[in-house]
């Protein structure tokens, strides 16, 4: 079985979108001068029995930065490219990932970001192997006891679903209500709370 199918491809492009969600907001904050100065690289080498070689070469120039991992393996290569372009005085973060597998089929992902008066909003397209795309749209505003996020995916078939999610912060709790319809209409909502323990 070749090593990174096509159902490898899409585990791949999710893995980088999720990286994508969590580190976008965090990149405009606040790059890390150290991973993004200069050009670093970096070579591993899995199991002996398991042999897989990581090559990966990171570098940054003028507000750009980039980042090219091979990985080889017994049934062949495979790469991901990625350039992320940061203004910091805009406030704004342009991202693009490219998987491509030993079959030669590629899947991306394309994330903007940018920072708001009182949150950020966040765009990202996946286009998988089969060249379906599909896209997802948050917004995160902070209020005045807490936040609130509201995300829309909208599948390959237009199909769209829904999540919101608003945390109110007390002195003594946080408490997370999320709401969430599927793309059939079905809604679910889940509330949560937490008790912290009030700063002196």
């Amino acid at each position: 079985m070749n090593f990174l199918s096509t159902n490898s491809l899409r585990k791949s492009i999710r893995t980088i979108l999720s990286i994508t969600l969590i580190s976008a907001p965090l990149m405009l904050g606040a790059l890390s001068q150290e991973a993004m100065a200069g050009e670093r690289q970096m070579n591993r080498t899995n199991h002996p029995n398991k042999p897989v070689k990581h090559d990966a070469l990171r570098k940054k120039e003028s507000g750009t930065y980039t980042s090219t991992t091979t990985r080889t393996g017994p049934n062949g290569q495979s790469t991901r490219e990625t350039t992320a372009v940061v203004d910091r005085e805009a406030g704004t973060l342009a991202r693009d990932t490219t998987v491509t597998g030993p079959n030669g089929k590629t899947a991306t992902v394309h994330a903007d970001v940018a920072k708001t008066a009182d949150g950020y909003t966040r765009d990202v397209t996946r286009t998988g192997p089969n060249g379906k795309t599909s896209t997802t749209n948050t917004e995160m505003v902070r209020t005045e006891d807490g936040r609130s996020i509201d995300t829309t995916h909208t599948g390959p078939n237009g199909k769209t679903s829904t999540r919101s999610t608003d945390v109110v912060r007390t002195d003594d709790s946080v408490q997370r209500t999320t709401v969430a319809t599927a793309p059939n209409g079905e809604t679910r909502t889940i509330v949560t709370t937490r008790t912290v323990t009030p700063t002196p």
